[in-house]
């Protein structure tokens, strides 16, 4: 009873899930021109190391509340609703090598999504300008975002029939073994 119980109610809510997109995207931390030298550059050790560095502050852009923010308000989202904490976990971003980023994050609607993919590079891109508007470098970073792809991410009914029969089976073996302890202890009780 208890096992029917829990998947019953698991999968009524698992049927009423709303709709929910996940999107995720890369981003290529790239050059907008390059500099002639004629000095030895290392095989281009320094220029892979700041691109490191610079892809490291674009993972920083993207966590902060700040930055968030920004992003949303590009793609037209409202934000007044969301706490600083909801901001900075909007998004959840790792550096998969040197100089490529992968973000992903969740929204209501496909629309919306999309619309955040475009207001992510173009924020970024406008930060990154902010940085060389006094040194004007021509080689200078600029931040390549991929189509996003985008997904069902409401949880699936396998996930949720597989976790709710294992937890039923938990809980009722847990209540057989409990209510025969309370039968042991009434028997003693009479005795």
């Amino acid at each position: 009873m208890t096992l029917g119980s829990i998947v019953f109610i698991s999968l009524l809510w698992q049927g009423n899930q709303s709709e929910r997109h996940g999107a995720t995207l890369l981003l290529n931390i790239s050059r907008s021109g390059s500099q002639q030298t004629s000095d030895y550059a290392y095989d281009g050790f320094y220029r892979l190391q700041a691109d490191e560095r610079f892809a490291d502050t674009v993972v920083r852009w993207i966590g902060s509340p700040r930055g968030t923010e920004d992003i949303l308000r590009d793609a037209g989202i409202e934000t007044v609703s969301l706490r600083t904490k909801d901001l900075a976990g909007f998004f959840t971003v790792g550096r998969l090598s040197s100089q490529v980023i992968r973000v992903e994050y969740a929204m209501g609607d496909s629309e919306s999504t999309e619309k955040i993919a475009g207001a992510l590079t173009r924020t970024l891109n406008r930060y990154a300008d902010e940085l060389n508007r006094d040194a004007r470098d021509p080689s200078w970073f600029t931040i390549i975002g991929s189509e996003p792809v985008i997904r069902d991410a409401r949880i699936s009914f396998e996930k949720v029939f597989g976790g709710s029969v294992a937890v039923g089976i938990f809980f009722g073996i847990f209540l057989s073994l409990f209510a025969h302890y309370w039968e042991k202890q009434k028997t003693r009780n009479r005795e």
